[in-house]
């Protein structure tokens, strides 16, 4: 009791003429306690703080507390001393005439309390003793939106709730009395149900009819120690993302899209990138899925202002469990350092966790037949998605069902070379009652009515550059050439497959457009065309790669055209020839 008095006597003189302030230096290596020892207060006056902070970063906050007190003194009382710092939100929105700007109802954000103890030693400089707190507080967003965000600190120094708490005049025995029965059991009727299975239950009596004891009174002559920062802080994000998901056969691919502030004048450094799963908004441990990431990345990375970055995520449960009618929710966690230009460093933390969202289905690709009457009527597609058929990663396959019972199953490597030949293969089951005969047809008219279409459109609302000049589009060609545009199946019994491949060059480098497949019906005369085939990335040839063999035997011409594929079999030869040379001689070498 005697310590709990002096302690009040000695906090009483400590806040008599006190002062505690909130510093947010600019420079991330700036030190108080160092300005202090040098002895010169004043310049903590000067030293430059920041003009604007970010949601989501760690900023490094510095508490300074200046009293009159003696450093001794000052000492003694700060084990028993507790701090708190909080962050506010306002919207500062122009009001009236003329730039006056009032700000609104504060929004709290996040506190923090530290304990007087993990303060610096108390430096007396200029008959007053300081004291100072570093410490890092993590700014969340705001629940509300705001127009235009800022945010101010708030601090508090008081004493320990253990030291304002009263003590009661008469101590209290921490045994029961003797000879008093315990309170009856009001839920002693429940001990008899079968379906507890033999569980005792039991609540006293005294849980409900006793009176709940009155809070410990604080002493009201004791008033905290407050300080705030002298002005609130404009906030922005440096950091935006969002999220997408496409079904897969075996599960889902999540796309993270990580976006940077444009408006932000400094590097991004991420040094990490960690997705977590669960189904159902369960916390159960068999609901937690860690998606794989699909992308090799090296950490850290380095963005610049206004850049994009996309990491695709394969979410799958390990034991093979359907995903389909489950809801998803994911935890994202970001770490990143933000090099502004002005010398200072922010780090950010975020935490970030999606709406949940239904996880989409995949389904196979499902067309019907143009009418009888029509002769090339593009297909209806219901729904797309990539089909539960048997796969392996060096393939890409791609099947699809029409009305008449037809199953078409195109399959074709996941890679290939560029200026080389490639085969697809296509595989019909025929599922109907009657035969049929068919024909499959690469077509390209598809196409090209959708380029010459976004080309129409584009010419009526203009398309300008930066500049404010009208930039003209290209037409886009195809990078892929159909050397076996028309297959026929014959006649197809039901029940039957039909296999065959069909043979394309490719042309360009990249994602391949095949255009679409149209399966005609040679005896009514009825069309579906396919869109949903496989997808091909094209790459350059390598060393190691044998030359591009022409195909065809032409006769002997004395022309031009003649003279022109003897010299391109000729090249043919030469270079097979030196291919081969190089072959053995790599063999060769241990």
């Amino acid at each position: 009791m005697a310590l709990d008095e002096q302690s009040k006597a000695r906090f009483l003189t400590l806040a008599k003429g006190a002062y505690l302030d909130v510093l947010l230096p600019r420079s991330s290596d700036f030190d108080a306690e160092s300005v202090l020892r040098k002895g010169s207060a004043d310049d903590l006056g000067r030293v430059p703080v920041r003009r604007n902070l970010f949601f989501d970063e760690k900023a490094t906050i510095q508490l300074l507390l200046k009293t009159p007190a003696g450093r001794d003194q000052v000492q003694s009382l700060l084990p028993n001393l507790d701090l708190a710092l909080a962050a506010h939100a306002t919207d500062a929105v122009p009001q009236g005439k003329g730039s006056n700007v009032s700000p609104s109802a504060k929004h709290d954000l996040t506190s923090v309390t530290l304990a007087g103890s993990k303060a610096s030693d108390a430096l007396v400089v200029a008959d007053y003793t300081y004291v100072v707190w570093n410490l890092e507080l993590h700014i969340p967003w705001p629940r509300t939106r705001l127009q235009r965000p800022a945010i101010y600190f708030t601090a508090t120094l008081a004493l320990g709730s253990t030291v304002l708490e009263s003590t009661p005049k008469e101590s209290v025995n921490a045994f029961l009395p003797p000879y008093e029965p315990l309170s009856a059991n009001v839920l002693e009727p429940l001990n008899s149900d079968p379906s507890l299975q033999g569980r005792e239950i039991f609540l006293p009596e005294d849980r409900i009819t006793k009176v709940a004891p009155k809070p410990p009174k604080k002493d009201e002559s004791l008033r905290p120690i407050r300080g705030a920062t002298k002005r609130a802080f404009p906030v922005m994000p440096a950091l935006f993302t969002r999220i997408s998901y496409a079904a897969v056969p075996d599960g889902v691919v999540a796309t993270l899209t990580i976006e940077t502030g444009h408006i932000v004048a400094g590097k991004f450094h991420l040094s990490d990138v960690s997705v977590t799963a669960r189904l159902n908004d369960s916390g159960a441990e068999t609901d937690k899925i860690v998606p794989e990431s699909l992308a090799a990345l090296e950490w850290p990375m380095m963005m610049h202002p206004d850049e994009e970055l996309s990491l695709l995520y394969r979410i799958a449960p390990q034991d093979g469990r359907e995903l389909s009618a489950k809801a998803i929710s994911l935890t994202v966690n970001l770490h990143a350092t933000l090099a502004l230009e002005n010398g200072s460093t922010v780090n950010l933390d975020m935490v970030w966790h999606p709406e949940k969202h239904s996880l989409p289905t995949a389904q196979e690709p499902h067309y019907k037949w143009s009418p009888p009457s029509h002769q090339s009527t593009p297909s209806t597609k219901n729904s797309e998605g990539p089909s539960s058929a048997e796969k392996t990663p060096a393939k890409s396959s791609s099947s699809v069902t029409s009305d008449h019972g037809l199953t078409f199953l195109f399959t074709a490597p996941s890679t290939v070379k560029q200026q080389r030949d490639m085969q697809i293969k296509v595989q019909c089951t025929n599922n109907s009652r009657t035969s049929r005969n068919l024909a499959v047809i690469h077509d390209q008219s598809n196409r090209q009515q959708r380029l010459h279409s976004s080309d129409d459109s584009n010419s009526h609302t203009g398309v300008t550059s930066v500049y404010g000049d009208l930039v003209p589009k290209l037409r886009e060609r195809s990078n892929v050439f159909c050397n076996s545009p028309d297959v026929r199946t014959g006649l197809l019994a039901p029940g039957a497959t039909f296999e065959t491949e069909m043979e394309f060059f490719v042309k360009d480098l990249g994602l391949l457009d095949l255009g679409s497949i149209r399966i005609l019906d040679l005896d009514t005369k009825q069309t579906v065309d396919i869109q949903e085939l496989p997808d091909i990335i094209s790459v350059e040839v390598s060393a190691d790669d044998p030359p591009f063999e022409p195909r065809g035997s032409v006769p002997r011409r004395d022309d031009a055209i003649g003279r022109q594929i003897a010299s391109e079999m000729e090249r043919w030869r030469q270079e097979t020839e030196q291919w081969m040379a190089h072959r053995g001689k790599s063999g060769t070498v241990e």
